[in-house]
This record gives structure tokens, sequence and C-alpha cells, in this order.
């Protein structure tokens, strides 16, 4: 039997910045906008990077969401929006404080993180599948790319692994990343 080769993929993430919602709302997928002032203290923050990412052409890859875009535009007018990059969508969850989720329903998402579809709508095994197919879409490329997206998606990034379901069980002990924090990997793909 012969050894195939992984593809080697250099991701640079943005988490975008504090979305305009009240704290401790689920949010997940809704379309909001960022409270005011927001990119332009992210550009900032990250100017030397974006500056690189444009001196190098790096392709530049957005989750379609606006908390998202809008920060995607400003880097590079030419960066892609795809839905895969987006957060987990809460169904029914969305906009509701977690406080008044029913207790049992956060009780079965404990007891089955990876197939329990908070909200109706989504599981984590469904995240990983469209976050894989994402990844090996990709063009080959020297360069790194730059993703402005989601706590969730870099959540799975941060312990990506050839097995989808080990993917999605070693998330449940990830940390989510600040909002605008900078997270980079190196992720091996290995032919689907």
């Amino acid at each position: 039997m012969q050894d195939v080769a992984a593809r080697q993929l250099r991701l640079i993430t943005i988490r975008h910045g504090q979305p305009d919602v009240p704290s401790g709302h689920c949010y997940g997928n809704t379309d909001l906008a960022l409270k005011e002032g927001v990119n332009d203290l992210l550009l900032a923050q990250h100017d030397a990077l974006f500056g690189q990412a444009r001196a190098e052409c790096w392709p530049v890859y957005s989750s379609p969401l606006q908390r998202c875009a809008s920060l995607a535009a400003a880097v590079s007018p030419d960066f892609r929006a795809d839905s895969r990059l987006r957060e987990w969508d809460f169904g029914a969850w969305e906009m509701f404080s977690w406080d008044s989720v029913p207790r049992s329903e956060l009780d079965a998402w404990a007891a089955d993180p990876v197939n329990y579809k908070p909200g109706g709508c989504e599981n984590l095994l469904m995240i990983v599948q469209r976050l894989h197919s994402f990844l090996h879409e990709l063009p080959v490329s020297d360069k790194a790319y730059l993703l402005i997206t989601h706590a969730g998606v870099i959540r799975l990034l941060s312990v990506w692994q050839a097995s989808h379901v080990q993917t999605a069980m070693a998330a449940q002990a990830s940390v989510a990343p600040s909002y605008g924090a900078r997270s980079d990997f190196n992720i091996s793909l290995f032919p689907a």
C-alpha cells in the first residue's frame, strides 16, 4: 500500500469583531452588524497582517454574514464569501437568551454534542463536514489563506484531524478565540 502525501494549508484566521447583540444571547447564524467602530479597531490592530496579505496577494475568504464580510471587504475588495465558513445555525434558539433555552434541550445537547441539533437545525458533525468540503476545495497555493470567520469554525480548525468525528469530539474541549483574535494554523489534508 502506497502512502498518500498530505496537502498542507497555511490558514490565518481572524474572528469577527463584537456584534451589536445583547450579552448572553444565542446568535450563531443570525446576520448581525458589529458595534460601532469595531472594524476600524480591527483594521488598525491587524494593519501589518492585512498589509502583508495585500502585498503577497493572499486569497481572502469570509463567512457571508456581515459581521465577517464587512471586515473582509475592507481588507480585500476581491474577497470570496463562502457559506461554509458561517457560524453554527442554532435554529429556534437564535436570538434568544441562553437562559431561556429549556434545560432539557441543553441536557440533550450535552449528552450527544456531536449529533444533537441545538435549536433543531444543525449538528456539530454537519459543521465539520461543510468545513471539510471548504478546505478540500481551496485551490493549491503556496500562499497563506486569510479567513475572516467565527469562533465555531476557528475552534474546529484548532483541533483539525483526519476523522470528522474525532474533530467534532476534540472541539468540545477547545477554547473560543476572543473577538478580533488572530489564529494561525497549518492544516494537513489527506485526499478525500
